[in-house]
């Protein structure tokens, strides 16, 4: 028989419509037979389907695909997906649902082919009709490949980013008249598979049954406010006052309780997962809902006061000349008064718990060692992820184990280690065979269930995460107590982060939040204080900032070490936690540079008596914060020091150069030379010195790498100015007594040619980016300012040795150096070095430089410089 001939036959049974099956399946005779054959034809135009696409490529143009054979004639594809309608047996329901996923993904114009046959608005109610159906009946489903609800869910969120207009469009009644993006829903006027899903998701019937449908109900709406054509009428709808429902859901599902793991596993999954999608709407409203329509500012408004507390400022009114006192007070009363804990934080206590563990080996399930290999050959292959092995993806992403496979794979290896086991085996071992095929069966579903949970956990955390970093980085001047809520914030983060029962990748998304939470708030104390219109801020309002309170501080600074020590780390996570201690000294770093003199202060700040108070109380206070950052890491110092050096030893480039500028910042806040003599003890100060002098670049300095190694040379020097500067003339002698001029003049690459650009390929943004390289600012000038350094805090007679005979390696590097900078050349016979201040070995540096000794007055560019003038002004 020929394939037209089937072709014509299976067509032959399915084209007389689904209504002339509903009438027939009464017929004692044939009705149920008739049945049977409309499922076995669409089984068979399924199996069609999944072949016949290899078979046209290879085959064009010979042989045609199913869909354009269909296509010739619009009826045939309206009797196939007519089928949703017969829900006397789901499982036609099912194919035609399938078939209908098939023809969304591969024809274009599938839409504007139904509207042509007047069929659109009968399958609009036909699939609005079969996903209400499913939502009100009780049965559980265990396959949700079986489940009409959520291939329906699944059909609906597949075809949503296809061509416009398309399968989802017209499904959930968008107007196809006109542009997409201009369509006004009316749900409640219109039936349509949009009005079912709100109604499930307002009710939230049956929760144990319809757990999945929640779940991509959140997650279709989610996906259709993130599509540029379908975000703006989805969003008008959920944020109308009619609906409330953001507000309703986060009073509902956001903080009830999790259902328990040895009670209901799927459950507990599906409800994580529908608080992540959730959390996701209220993230994507608050970064993209338009402040200047009154619906989405008052939706924003409600978010935020359900979120963060009542404290929130009306949106309409200026916060530029808020008064900085209030502002100022409730940041220092951080740390000091008891507040109602925020929903915020309660939705970080949901997600906080131990996850379940998916790394229980199989000898813990099988005693036997032999089948503990021959389990982990069949699950330890990359390989065997795809159709018909052992790993499939599940509707959510999840790699998971198909047990069937699983099992069938066991009795495979099994027969093939001994054939006569089927025929000839004892009964003894053929019962140990299956049950340990068993036993691993059961480890095998555990270790789906908890993966999965695991996955849903984490989902969870980062719709939070995302409300909180859109929150604070996009709304925070509609909260009134936002340096409050920023601490708190970041108090919680760090201590979830820091607990035993959080896993590496919930660590590194609670480090970014941190991150974000740290970073607003020195914005908050630096760069925009207190909201104050720069037309009335004052000096002294300025100086007189309120930073968080000691405590708060000590707070995040001791929890922000237990997090950086925790047990489970990776460098990724690390260099956050790095970023986030250099952020911390940042906010703690006195607004007042302390050598200013106290009358140059009282002029600037035109102070009453009395005022000096104010400033000695400022300074009172950061010297006692200063005292105790240094306190709290110094409990902890031995094991800080040994993973930051580990990092900036062993790290990748990019981890070296945090790890570096962390050492850096320790030895500022050093007291009593402890850091430094802890760097010093370890070797890392020679070791960076070596470093320095070793340095390479391949590629002439023009690729990432070895831009990556420059910031890192860059930062090492950093450290070394850092100790000269910090320590002064017995820090400066440190370094000479290693070496560090000889370090610096053999590195290679101050000869390097860098000034330029190179491109790389920005793998987060899939495009290339050009990046300059400034040889002078990166190398030359950092290079500059220590030798600078070096030499004007320590006397040089006591390290240089004068030799008449041969020049040194710091003789040959200056003339070097000075020939190099800018392709100039430095005729040091008739250059001067002229001393300023006393105790100058100008004999010794200018036998070292090869110059002359000059003295003061002198002239420079015909200008007259030291000479004295008048007091009293120019020409008076």
């Amino acid at each position: 028989m020929s394939g037209k001939t089937i072709f014509r036959n299976i067509m032959g049974i399915l084209l007389p419509g689904v209504n002339s099956i509903i009438n027939e399946r009464t017929n004692q005779i044939y009705g149920q037979l008739l049945e049977k054959a409309v499922e076995l034809s669409l089984e068979i135009i399924i199996l069609v389907f999944e072949k016949d696409v290899l078979l046209s490529d290879f085959w064009r143009p010979l042989y045609q695909p199913l869909d354009v054979i269909l296509a010739q004639d619009h009826n045939q594809i309206v009797a196939l997906l007519e089928y949703v309608r017969y829900d006397f047996r789901p499982q036609i329901q099912k194919l035609s649902i399938k078939i209908m996923s098939i023809f969304g993904s591969r024809m274009v114009g599938l839409v504007q082919l139904l509207l042509k046959s007047n069929a659109a608005s009968f399958l609009i109610e036909d699939y609005a009709a079969c996903l209400e159906s499913v939502s009100v009946e009780s049965q559980i489903i265990e396959n949700s490949n079986d489940d009409l609800g959520v291939l329906i869910m699944q059909l609906l969120i597949d075809n949503i980013s296809r061509p416009a207009p398309n399968i989802t469009h017209l499904l959930l009644k968008f107007d196809l008249d006109t542009s997409i993006e201009r369509t006004i829903l009316q749900p409640k006027f219109h039936y349509s598979c949009l009005k079912v899903i709100l109604d499930i998701l307002d009710k939230l019937f049956k929760p144990d049954v319809n757990a999945l449908l929640h779940e991509f109900g959140f997650q279709l709406l989610y996906e259709l406010c993130l599509d540029p054509l379908t975000s703006g009428p989805t969003m008008d709808l959920l944020s109308n006052k009619k609906y409330q429902f953001f507000v309703k859901h986060l009073d509902t599902i956001g903080i009830a309780p999790l259902p328990k793991r040895n009670i209901n596993q799927a459950l507990r999954i599906s409800s994580l997962h529908q608080r992540a999608w959730l959390l996701k709407l209220l993230a994507v409203e608050l970064h993209a809902g338009d402040m200047v329509n009154s619906t989405h500012r008052d939706a924003c408004q409600s978010i935020l006061g359900h979120i963060f507390g009542p404290d929130v400022v009306d949106f309409t009114t200026d916060h530029s000349t808020s008064h900085a006192y209030s502002v100022h007070n409730s940041a220092a009363d951080v740390g000091t008064r008891t507040i109602s804990k925020s929903k915020v934080l309660e939705l970080l206590e949901v997600v906080q718990f131990r996850s379940p563990d998916t790394t229980m080996k199989y000898s813990q399930v099988v005693s036997n060692m032999k089948y503990d290999l021959l389990a982990e050959d069949i699950l330890g292959n990359p390989t065997t992820s795809g159709k018909n092995n052992v790993y499939y993806y599940s509707e959510r992403g999840d790699r998971l184990i198909d047990l069937t496979t699983f099992r069938d794979k066991l009795w495979q290896k099994c027969n093939f280690m001994n054939p006569q086991l089927s025929f000839f085996g004892s009964e003894v071992e053929l019962n140990d065979v299956r049950e340990t095929i068993q036993q691993l069966l059961r480890w095998g579903w555990k270790y789906n269930k908890n993966l999965e949970e695991q996955a849903a956990q984490l989902h969870m955390l980062i719709g939070w995460s995302q409300v909180v970093e859109v929150s604070a980085s996009r709304r925070l001047s509609h909260l009134e107590n936002r340096a409050e809520i920023l601490f708190q914030l970041l108090d919680a983060s760090l201590t979830a982060s820091a607990s035993p029962d959080c896993s590496l990748k919930m660590a590194v998304t609670l480090c970014q939040v941190a991150l974000t939470c740290m970073a607003k708030l020195r914005d908050e104390r630096f760069l925009c204080p207190g909201g104050l219109n720069s037309d009335s801020v004052t000096c002294l309002d300025i100086i007189t900032v309120k930073q968080l309170s000691n405590g708060a501080c000590h707070s995040i600074l001791f929890k922000l070490i237990v997090a950086i020590l925790r047990h489970e780390s990776s460098e990724a996570l690390r260099r956050r936690q790095y970023a986030l201690l250099l952020s911390y000294f940042q906010y703690c770093r006195h607004m007042l540079d302390l050598d200013v003199p106290t009358a140059v202060l009282r002029l600037l700040l035109d102070e009453h008596d009395g005022e000096d108070l104010d400033l000695l109380k400022i300074d009172k206070e950061q010297a006692e914060l200063a005292q105790a950052n240094f306190s709290i890491l110094r409990k902890e110092a031995q094991a800080i020091l040994d993973l930051v050096i580990k990092d900036a030893t062993q790290g990748s480039e990019s981890g070296k150069t945090i790890s570096l500028y962390v050492l850096d910042a320790l030895i500022c806040i050093d007291h009593e030379r402890f850091f430094l003599n802890q760097l010093q003890s370890r070797g890392f100060l020679r070791s960076c010195l070596m470093n320095i002098s070793n340095i390479s670049l391949q590629d002439g300095g023009r690729s990432l790498d070895s831009l990556q190694r420059t910031c890192t040379l860059e930062a090492e020097l950093a450290l070394v100015l850092r100790i000269s500067h910090k320590y002064g003339k017995s820090g400066a002698q440190i370094l000479f007594s290693m070496g560090a001029l000889e370090h610096i003049a053999s590195c290679k690459v101050v000869n390097f040619q860098m000034k330029g650009s190179f491109r790389r390929f920005e793998t987060k943004l899939r495009r290339d980016a050009a990046v300059n390289i400034d040889k002078q600012q990166t190398i030359i000038a950092p290079i500059l300012r220590l030798v600078f350094s070096l030499t004007s805090l320590v006397d040089t007679s006591d390290f240089f040795e004068l030799r008449s005979e041969q020049p040194s390696k710091y003789d040959v590097y200056q003339q070097e150096e000075a020939s190099s900078c800018q392709g100039l050349k430095v005729n040091l016979s008739k250059s001067e070095a002229v001393p300023m201040g006393e105790g100058v070995p100008m004999e010794t540096l200018a036998s070292v430089l090869g110059c002359k000794i000059g003295s003061l007055p002198t002239s420079y560019l015909s200008l007259l410089l030291g000479a004295l003038t008048n007091p009293l002004g120019c020409g008076m």
